[in-house]
Order: structure tokens, then sequence, then C-alpha cells
């Protein structure tokens, strides 16, 4: 994060355009952030400026008029454009007509939008125009990234391609619709109402505290200990120990003898100590020779094993090495120990509370997967979830009327609460977000897709600090503990009908601290509703054959189906998130099953296969498509930089279907490779897709909101990506 604002700039074709784009900017509620702030500069300007305020606050501010602008103002409103990055400039976005080529050394340029047509003679133009955008705000080797966005334009992509690669920079290009992989900067954002979104978080004091000075461990603990678990087979006596010889390798002669030891732990004696030294290590006590050494003996001696013996038995000792011994002395000292070095206390103030406000800035990954969702009801500039469940809540947070503001728990400062785990250990744990109510109340929200043995202690534990957290505060702090199936089968639309829904699943939770087989019976009954939910959109023996990526996108899905669609005004877009990147992967796995074995060897021949020869009839802008076709074909097949696979493969699919002329190279192989699959199923599938991502998802041109126009599509969407990947499969088996 730099502290620095960011600059928009539209390159527009005429003064016209120019104008109309400005207006644009400036009123629409579409492009609330630029309205008011986009400024216009062009020869043909009519208005005048008028400065706004006194004193060293006063601004310049450019109002449009019918009367023409004087020379006197033209020339400060080009003053005021070079002045954009400075911090008493109100305007966010600048629209020019060929004004800025030179002289213009605004470095705060992060997106360009180039709105006009360049020809090959105005080449200097786009090197001009991406030279602005280069110059960084701050210096390098700050720590700080900078990334500059260039909506698509032909003459600055082949900018990227040729120029910038010959000077050894390289670019690689990506589908507008596929999250890459990447870390992204979370921080509270200067540009929101701060004041209003902030949290405070009570700092409290540890719940538990460990004394590592062992006591009060007596033998009848360890029996008690020992009880749900049956006593275990003496071994058989063997010998323990072998001859060794050494003899020199020319004269056979005798240099040395000794007797080796075969057992790892070869006598009872040497075995108490060895695990008095475990048990030490696994718990963090000091000096507890004194009383676990004679509970060790004794244990060994008159429990642990099927009969009585002494220490020195031959069929125990040859037992003192197996796992099974080793670990039934784990499970039965170490959670005895633990209970008598950790002492719970109760949490108290500790230093005044935090506000979110005054979280550092830190990286979160951004992934298909993990995506970093944009929320307006929280103070940070991004939410990152972790899942696809975080992500459902993240929207439905954002959306409730009864919530003030919300902020994910990330980050190294995050609210962190002690407790104790199912095996006794004083544990950290992080819940997922933290909710700050209209009516003043406050929220420490976990969700879960599914319990495991830690949900128990974890949720005992974050119950106790919104109890202390309350008690310190004056002011409500409570826990909500959110599963899976209850959020799919919420319908409300407030935080208060989220936590009556999901009280039944916390105190469900709570009694798994006394009562752990119950977590069992749960987690089969939630995989037997995921599995219920899945045969709904596409057969449990063909799911089955998937590689587990789009397994896990088909579940995300799914899920993401179940919860948005029980949420009334919901956008349903969200829902195919997840499977944008496994569709476009197994369409490029597809093309390259296909045709990746057709490619020619020699650097030579592989350039002629990708040229594409005109034929009779040709049209200029046919065989310009073909050409760039060409091109994103050598991408994806030559250097793995595929770009928008998926229209690739509809485009081979009909390239194949309609039978067209011969052209040589790779035209030919696609029409050939892809002439079988042209008539089956998939090329329907793969449009229908197509089309539904410009229509609800890339482009947004009308709103999802019908939950079974969404169930239909996300069954094609699922259709398609077995069709990919099963006709890859194929080929992959079939070789050449």
């Amino acid at each position: 994060m730099s502290g620095r604002k960011p600059l928009l700039f539209v390159m527009a074709e005429d003064t016209e355009a120019a104008d109309q784009i400005a207006h644009r900017l400036n009123s629409d509620p579409l492009f609330a952030e630029l309205n008011g702030r986009t400024l216009n500069l062009h020869t043909n300007l009519k208005g005048r400026l008028v400065k706004r305020g006194r004193g060293l606050g006063a601004l310049e501010e450019f109002v449009e008029s019918e009367k023409s602008i004087s020379d006197e103002d033209l020339r400060a409103l080009r003053k005021l454009s070079r002045d954009l990055d400075s911090d008493i400039s109100s305007y966010r976005a600048i629209c020019s007509v060929l004004m800025l080529r030179e002289g213009w050394d605004v470095k705060n340029v992060t997106t360009i939008v180039p709105l006009r047509p360049l020809s090959a003679k105005s080449r200097i133009l786009p090197e001009q125009t991406l030279g602005r955008g280069l110059r960084r705000m701050t210096p390098p080797g700050d720590g700080v990234g900078e990334i500059l966005t260039v909506v698509e334009h032909k003459a600055f992509s082949s900018l990227y391609s040729e120029e910038l690669s010959q000077e050894g920079l390289p670019l690689t290009v990506v589908d507008v619709n596929k999250i890459p992989r990447m870390t992204v900067t979370v921080f509270p954002d200067p540009a929101r109402d701060l004041e209003n979104l902030d949290i405070e978080i009570p700092q409290l004091t540890a719940g538990y505290r460990i004394e590592p000075v062992l006591e009060g461990l007596v033998f009848e603990d360890v029996i008690k200990g020992f009880a749900r678990y049956l006593p275990l087979p003496l071994g058989h006596a063997r010998q323990s120990e072998i001859d060794y010889e050494g003899r020199t390798l020319i004269t056979d002669e005798i240099v040395e003898r000794m007797k080796i030891k075969l057992p790892l732990l070869s006598d009872g004696v040497g075995a108490v100590s060895f695990f008095r030294e475990e048990l030490e290590r696994a718990t963090k006590v000091r000096n507890a020779h004194p009383i676990l050494a004679p509970l060790l003996r004794r244990f060994l001696e008159d429990v642990l094993f099927e009969e009585k013996v002494s220490l020195f038995d031959d069929r125990l000792v040859a037992r003192l090495g197996d796992a099974d011994v080793r670990e039934i002395i784990r499970a039965v000292f170490v959670p005895l120990i633990r209970s008598r070095i950790t002492y719970k206390q109760e949490r108290s103030r500790e230093a005044a509370p935090q506000s979110v406000l005054k979280w550092k800035p830190f990286q979160a990954t951004h992934s298909e997967s993990r995506p970093a969702e944009v929320a307006v009801r929280t103070p940070f500039n991004l939410v990152p979830c972790d899942r696809q469940f975080e992500v459902a809540m993240v929207h439905y947070l954002d959306r409730c009327e009864d919530v003030a503001a919300f902020a994910k728990n990330a980050g190294p400062q995050k609210l962190t609460i002690d407790c104790l785990n199912a095996e006794g250990r004083r544990a950290l744990y992080w819940p997922d977000f933290i909710v700050r109510k209209r009516d003043g109340g406050y929220l420490v929200i976990e969700t879960k897709g599914r319990a495991d043995r830690d949900a128990g202690p974890k949720a005992l534990g974050a119950v106790e600090w919104c109890k202390a957290a309350a008690a310190t505060t004056k002011k409500k702090w409570s826990y909500v503990y959110v599963e899976q199936g209850a959020f799919e089968r919420l319908t409300g639309s407030t935080v208060e009908e989220l936590v009556r829904a999901a009280s039944p699943g916390l105190i469900s939770v709570l009694e798994m601290v006394t009562s752990p087989q119950l977590q069992l019976d749960l987690g089969r009954a939630e995989a037997g509703e995921a599995g219920k939910r899945t045969e709904r959109f596409v057969d449990p023996l063909v799911y089955s054959r998937l590689p587990p990526r789009y397994q896990r996108a088909i579940d995300d899905a799914i899920a993401l189906f179940a919860f948005q669609c029980s949420k009334s005004g919901a956008s349903l877009s969200p829902i195919f998130q997840p499977l944008l990147g496994p569709l476009d992967n197994a369409a490029e796995g597809l093309m390259a099953a296909r045709l990746g074995n057709v490619l020619p060897v020699e650097p030579r021949t592989l350039d002629r296969f990708f040229v594409v020869q005109p034929v009779s009839g040709d049209k200029g802008s046919r065989f310009e498509f073909l050409l760039d076709k060409s091109k994103m074909l050598r991408k994806l097949l030559v250097h793995r930089a595929p770009l928008m696979p998926t229209g690739l493969l509809i485009f081979c699919l009909e390239y194949a279907r309609g039978g067209q002329q011969q052209r040589g190279g790779i035209l030919d192989a696609v029409g050939g490779r892809f002439r079988e699959l042209s008539n089956g199923a998939m090329l329907g599938l793969l449009q229908q897709v197509y089309e539904f991502r410009n229509t609800y998802i890339a482009h947004q041109k009308q709103e999802l909101t019908v939950p079974s126009d969404a169930e239909a599509a996300l069954v094609t969407w699922i259709r398609a990506l077995v069709e990919m990947h099963e006709a890859a499969a194929v080929s992959a088996a079939s070789g050449p």
C-alpha cells in the first residue's frame, strides 16, 4: 500500500466523445467515486474555472457552460491537470484528447482506458500513454508493489507482446474472468467512512496459564486414566544381543570383538528414563523424574500388560520398543500431566480496547478457492476468505441492515482466544468474523462446514471470552457458531435471524466437550447431506471419476447455490465463480491433448505451422479473425499462456463443424482433430456456458435472481466440465 490516491486516465477519440465520457463519469451513480471528480481536458471545452473555498484550502474546479473556455482558463486547466497527484487535488480521473502526450508528469495513473482507434502510424501514442502509467508513485525499493491496469486494446497488446518482450520484459496475458493466484494487501480503506465502520475489540488476559511443575499425580490417577484401554499381551524372550567380530580384509585377522544389543530399549530401567523424557518434552514440564519414574515403573509392571511382571522380565523387555506400548503410555500420562499443570483463571482487562482501524496492513492470498471479496459494511478494502462458506457469509452480512460494521478476523493483530483443545492442551483459536450491530451489541462469528474434535473446546473458550468481554466493556458480546446446514436453510436477511438459526448448533457443539462421541454422527450426517446435494446436479459415479480439483469446485458451487438461494433478493451470480477456473483448465487440457502431438519440433517449421494461408473468397475481417485465433492457439500450445481457453475451444469446435477449406498448418489440424467432437453435445453446452457467463457474470448485463435459472445453468456448467474432462482423458489414452 503506497498511501497515494489512484488516477484513472481515459483516452477519448474526439472532443465530443470526451465530453460524453466526462459527463457520464461525473454524474452517473454507477461511478459514484468519480462523480464530480473527473477532469475533462481538450481545446474545444466550453466552461470556466471557478475557485471553491478560501485561503490555503481553496480549490479550482472546472464548470461547464455554453461559453467557450478562455485561453487563460485553458492554461490554468492544464496546470490543474499537472497537479492531479497532489494531496489537495480532489480529482480521481481525467479524460483527454491528445493533450497529455508531452510534459505531463503525473505519477498516480494506475488505470488506462484507451477509447480511440490507434493505427500503426500512431504507434508512438501507445508508448507515450503507457509511459504515463509506468511512472512509480513511490521510489523503487521501498517494498510497495504497484500495478498498472490497461483495458485491452490491440495497439497496446501489440506493444506488450513485441516491444516489451524484446526488452526482456515478457508479460503473461490472463483471462479477465480467471482469477490468478496472487498476494493482495488488506488495510483499512481511507476512502471509506471509517468512523462509522470502526470495531473496538477488548484486550483481555488469557483464560488459562501453564505452570510447568508437576505436582499431585498419584498411581490411582494412572489406573483411572488406563480404564478405557485393554491390557496388552507380553512378548516372547528372544536373543537381545549378538557377538560381533572385526577382521582385516587381507589377513582375516580378528582385530575387534564386541556385543551389540538389538532392541531399541534394551532394559526396563532405560525404558523408564526414555518414556519419562518423552513425556516431559510432550508436556513441557521440568524436573518430573521423582514423580514420573516410579509411576511409569508400576504402570509397566502392574497395569499395562495382561499379567504382572518384573521390569527385568525378558517378555516385557521384548515389548518396550513396540509402537502400541509407546502410544498407550502417551495416551494415559499426557492428559493426566496437562490437567495438573494447566490452571483456569478469570479473564480480565489487559489493555484498552483495540480499534481494527489501527490494524497494520497485512498480506492475504487471492485465488479461485480463497478469494478476497469486496464489501461495503467493512472498514477494510478487501475481505479475505478461506472457503466458499465464508464468501457467502460476507455477502450475507453486507446485506443485513442491522449490521453496522463487520471485519474478517485475519492478519497478525487478529482476535486470538486461548482454549483447551480435545487433548487438554492449551491452544489458540481465531474465529472468522467480528460484527458490530446497530443496537451496539457485538458478535464473534465462526463458520463451520463440518464439526471437528476441537470445535467444542473452541466454542467453549469463545463463549467464556465473550462473557468476559461483556463484563469488562459493559456491552453485549455473543458467540455465534454457524453450521453450514443451518446457514443453507436460513431465509432471513438480518443478523438477528442468523443468531437465532445458529443457536441450536452452538448448544450441540458445546455438548461435544462432555460427549465427544456426538461429533462422529454429526460428521456422517453432514457428509450424507452433501452427497444428496451433489446427486441433484451430477451422477455420483461420474463425479467420483473427476480430479479432486474439479470435485472441490463442484462442491463449492453447489454449496454456494444452497447458501444463496435461501436468501431473498440475493444475487446468484457468485454461485458460478468456483467453476470458472476449472472450465478454462479443462478446455486448455482438451486442446492440448488433441493438438499437442501434431506440433512440429523444428523452430522454423513450427513458425510456418501457425501461419494462416488465405483462400479464395476470404474477406478481410474473416482472415483477421482466423489469424487472431491462430496466435491464441500458439500461445496455448507452445507458450502455455492460454487466453480465454473456453472461447478458444468453442472456436475449434465451430471451425471443425463448418467443414472449412484447406489452409494447412494449425487450422487443418483443428478441423481434423475436433471434427468428431464437434458433432456431439459439447459445443452446445459450451455455447450455453459462454453466453450465460457473458450475460450474468463477466459483463453482468442482467441480474441473476431466479433459483430455477441458476440451477439449470449449474447443471449445464457441470455437464460441460465433465464432457471436456472425459474427452481429454480419451484423447490422452488413445495417443497420437
